[in-house]
């Protein structure tokens, strides 16, 4: 099993080796809420936690950790409302779990505890996306319920998949 928790700063050796394995295996971080930009202070990075996301909208951050062993494997940020551009491609839930930790059911847990905490904001109809070039990340919006909606081309060529996740349908 796995928990969500908010980010502290003892936590700053475990989520730094994280990063580092990201990039180590050149793999995209989603859910970390801008993490990258602001290393390596990660003392900003919690502070902007607390602050509204670039868009001007609220949000939360989140580290997930195995129980077992208290390893943290991944991030996952919910955005409590939706501007256009999350509305078109981005969606309510971003996430992503380290590259030593995949195909582990992690990310489906994560989005299974991401889709309560969104239904308990009283957000009943969560979007979430992925690339479909992402058929990992589809199949774990697809566990929890994901309705497809359609596809959108961003302007750098990659087709995200929209899905909605409905909470009578959870």
């Amino acid at each position: 099993m796995i928990e969500l928790f908010e980010p502290k700063i003892m936590d700053e050796k475990e989520v730094l080796e994280m990063v580092n394995e990201y990039l180590t295996n050149n793999s995209k971080i989603n859910g970390s809420r801008g993490l990258l930009k602001l290393l390596p202070r990660y003392d900003l990075w919690l502070k902007s936690l607390t602050e509204k996301n670039i868009n001007n909208l609220v949000d939360s951050t989140y580290l997930a950790k195995r129980n077992n062993d208290n390893k943290v494997i991944g991030f996952i940020n919910i955005r409590h409302e939706l501007d256009e551009e999350f509305l078109l491609t981005g969606g309510h839930i971003g996430y992503s779990v380290r590259p030593s930790e995949r195909n582990k059911e992690y990310a489906t847990m994560m989005l299974k505890i991401a889709l309560e905490k969104c239904y308990k904001l009283g957000i009943e109809k969560v979007l979430v996306t992925c690339n479909k070039s992402n058929p990992a990340s589809r199949k774990v919006i697809l566990k929890n319920g994901g309705i497809f909606e359609n596809e959108v081309l961003e302007d750098n060529g990659e087709i995200v998949e929209r899905y909605f996740i409905m909470k009578n349908k959870y």
